[in-house]
């Protein structure tokens, strides 16, 4: 995973003084808009392309220090 130039919080549609529980709900609500087995095939590859962001995303910001 490449972290340069990601504003992950940006992904999640966050602010940056979020907590830990905001970040959870954010990724929560996005990832079942955007799993790409719950939406139409036509649109599988943009969502798991938004969808491994998501998970990126959120495995970065869960691990920072507040």
């Amino acid at each position: 995973m490449s972290h340069k130039n990601k504003d992950y919080y940006e992904i999640l549609n966050l602010k940056r003084n979020c907590n830990n529980e905001d970040i959870a709900n954010a990724y929560r609500r996005l990832a079942l808009k955007f799993n790409p087995k719950r939406n139409h095939p036509q649109e599988y590859a943009l969502n798991n392309f938004h969808f491994h962001q998501l998970a990126e995303a959120y495995l970065v910001l869960s691990d920072r220090i507040i």
